[in-house]
């Protein structure tokens, strides 16, 4: 068994690669770049708002609450009941949710023969299983196109704790499942919470049009409701239904604060590095999969061919903004008075600070932690310092 050093060095090693896969490499370029000059003044205005301190933690001044910048997303023109339309579903459309290889894991198994490995695994023993949720949704194209067949995979892991306990969904960033999102899972697991950790590896491939992945966007939020309301509808789980609870990061920061939004059942959401305006974070994050979103976009489609650079992303924004549906912000009224925490970056240039500013005003100004570091420098030190304060949050 790998003894905990060997467990840190392994994962620095991983974060590393998720470092280089996230950024990508030289040979990468956005064909739009250069034309965001306009933004970068904007992310200087949003920085403006932030007291640093030298030994305590960076706060927002009061007018933080006041926050406004160029491309904010106009609320009181948004028709929020047909947007709610767009994410409802037939329990018929769901099957039964598929479990497999169920296995029993205690702390031990991961922490090594340590002297307090006996009274651990006591207390934080819990099983893991795959699962598959398969449905039917609407496809691509909307009610003339017809129905399709998908399906969700996931990781189950199920406390060994008697009564109802909490059930928290662990959403990944757009890269897929890491090994922080299975590390903080099981972290939640041996807390005495049931816990589902989606995969999502394929789920937004950057070759998309915009209408094809605001649709995709609209079938995973679906997706993720019914596998919610699938476990809550199992007699086998036993889960306290005023602790449904969404954790992300990064883009998964992203679905989850849209869940808490727009989904009665989640009660509580915890946040690293999340955003809302979809438009904004498309067009300026500098993401290696969300560039080459852009670059597709912007060269196969012959309208883009003779602007130049600024007004190929003014173009860009403005469609989006027209086509994007699963967005945050347009949702994030309801969850005001949810229970609701959120880790922002003042230096992120994959979620802008602005469109972190942005959610968290549309929230109701939720409690909050602000880190000077990157996008993936904040997740990290929060992976190292802070991740018990998740299980802190949800166990309130």
């Amino acid at each position: 068994m790998q003894s905990a050093p060997m467990n840190a060095l392994y994962l620095m090693i991983i974060m590393a690669l998720f470092v280089f896969v996230s950024r990508g490499d030289g040979a990468l370029t956005d064909i739009a770049a250069g034309g965001s000059s306009v933004q970068v003044s904007e992310t200087k205005n949003a920085k403006s708002l932030v007291i640093r301190h030298f030994w305590r933690s960076d706060e927002l001044r009061p007018e933080a609450k006041q926050f406004t910048h160029k491309n904010m997303v106009e609320l009181e023109k948004v028709d929020h009941a047909r947007l709610l339309a767009r994410f409802q579903y037939q329990q018929t459309d769901m099957e039964l949710t598929i479990f497999s290889k169920r296995k029993a894991v205690t702390p031990s198994d991961e922490d090594g023969d340590s002297p307090k490995s006996a009274e651990k695994s006591r207390k934080g023993s819990y099983c893991r299983s795959d699962g598959i949720l398969r449905v039917k949704l609407l496809a691509i194209g909307g009610k003339a196109a017809g129905s399709i067949k998908s399906e969700i995979k996931f990781k189950y892991l199920e406390a060994k704790v008697n009564g109802k306990r909490p059930l928290v969904l662990v959403l990944p960033p757009i890269v897929g499942s890491t090994l922080v999102d299975r590390d903080v899972g099981a972290l939640f697991a041996q807390g005495g919470m049931d816990v589902i950790i989606l995969e999502m590896e394929d789920m937004f491939p950057a070759k998309k049009t915009l209408h094809e992945m605001n649709a995709i966007s609209v079938q995973t939020v679906i997706m993720l409701r019914m596998l919610i309301q699938a476990i809550l509808g199992d007699p086998v789980r036993q889960i306290d239904r005023d602790k449904v609870c969404v954790f992300g990061m990064s883009f998964g920061a992203v679905l989850a604060a849209t869940l808490v939004g727009m989904d009665d059942n989640v009660k509580y959401a915890y946040l690293i590095g999340g955003g809302g305006n979809l438009a904004d974070i498309l067009t300026y994050s500098n993401q290696r999969r969300l560039v080459n979103f852009r670059n597709y976009n912007i060269s196969s489609n012959g309208n883009f061919r003779n602007l130049k650079k600024n007004e190929q992303l003014n173009r860009l924004f403005a469609e989006m903004r027209l086509i994007a549906e699963a967005d945050p912000v347009y949702f994030a009224k309801k969850a005001a008075s949810k229970k609701i925490h959120m880790v922002m970056s003042t230096n992120d240039d994959i979620i802008p600070f602005r469109d972190q500013l942005e959610l968290w005003n549309a929230f109701g100004n939720p409690g909050y932690e602000l880190s000077r570091l990157s996008h993936i420098g904040t997740v990290i030190r929060w992976y190292i310092r802070y991740r018990n304060d998740a299980l802190k949050f949800f166990s309130k």
